[in-house]
């Protein structure tokens, strides 16, 4: 998974119709470039905006998250990202709530002036993970069932010698 070591702000814009009431936001982050700074390192240029419909505001961040990660998931990352100008979430979730987050905290500082109400965040993208199955014998219930317990490593213990 990428892991994001910074995050900086290039640009930011703000437009405000008088007069017009908002009855909805919506709330969006593209990554509009991918570039590989090493073979464990990329830059993602990316645009957050924030839409208050109908056409009362909008909100437009651009900047760029620095991620590293192994090489092996840098150029999946740079292939997926060339063939379908999408990221998938498996490698890039975290970078992209880091962006979210970011981006959103920092559109609540700049918009104060302009009397908005302050976006709403996206819920955070999760990597799937695999659950363990167990296979119960038929006719038992989960009371019943004997669920191997995961092993733990032992602790490693001081030695008592005087």
């Amino acid at each position: 998974m990428l892991q994001v070591l910074e995050v900086s702000l290039k640009s930011a814009e703000v437009k405000r119709t008088p007069l017009a009431i908002p009855n909805k936001v919506q709330v969006n982050v593209n990554i509009d470039r991918v570039i590989m700074r090493d073979p464990v390192r990329v830059d993602l240029d990316f645009t957050y905006s924030v839409d208050y419909l109908p056409q009362a505001a909008s909100i437009k961040l651009t900047g760029t998250a620095l991620c590293t990660d192994t090489p092996q998931n840098v150029t999946l990352l740079l292939t997926e990202y060339r063939r379908n100008r999408k990221i998938s979430p498996t490698i890039a979730a975290n970078a992209m709530n880091m962006i979210n987050a970011n981006a959103g905290l920092n559109s609540v500082l700049i918009i104060r002036p302009f009397g908005l109400l302050p976006p709403f965040m996206p819920p955070p993208i999760f990597q799937k993970t695999e659950r363990p199955t167990v296979m119960m014998p038929k006719g038992a219930t989960a009371k019943t069932a004997k669920v191997p317990r995961p092993q733990l490593p032992p602790k490693a213990r001081p030695s008592r010698k005087k």
